[in-house]
């Protein structure tokens, strides 16, 4: 007597496997080594200048404010982004969409100023 396989009965441990898998994949994350990198690749950008990034994190319910970026620090919750080019409207839209995307973080969560030229008064 051959026992025939019963396909549908294959089939419902493979599928939930393949849920499962599915399910329990990390989404894909940015990391930045520090804020150092970061302004060096914004100053890059035509028209940016000098720039400063400060990032602002939550770790464990405390808010926690540095002017370096580590993955590990925890929660990104804000950016500051320090430019000479940001008088410029189109330099600080560019500046904003850059970061946004670049760090997985809402545009309504980065502001962006321009720098204080040396010859400005304190």
């Amino acid at each position: 007597m051959q026992k025939r396989l019963n396909l549908p009965m294959l089939a419902i441990p493979i599928i939930l496997v393949v849920i499962f898998l599915v399910t329990n994949q990390k989404a894909p994350t940015t990391t930045v080594q520090d804020g150092s990198s970061l302004e060096q690749t914004l100053q890059e950008i035509a028209g940016v200048g000098q720039v400063k990034v400060y990032v602002h994190y939550e770790q464990q319910g405390e808010a926690i404010f540095s002017d370096y970026f580590r993955a590990k620090e925890g929660r990104v919750t804000g950016i500051l982004i320090v430019s000479e080019g940001a008088v410029e409207p189109t330099v600080q839209r560019e500046l904003l969409q850059v970061v946004s995307r670049v760090m997985e973080i809402p545009a309504h969560r980065i502001m962006i100023v321009p720098m204080r030229n040396k010859g400005d008064g304190e």
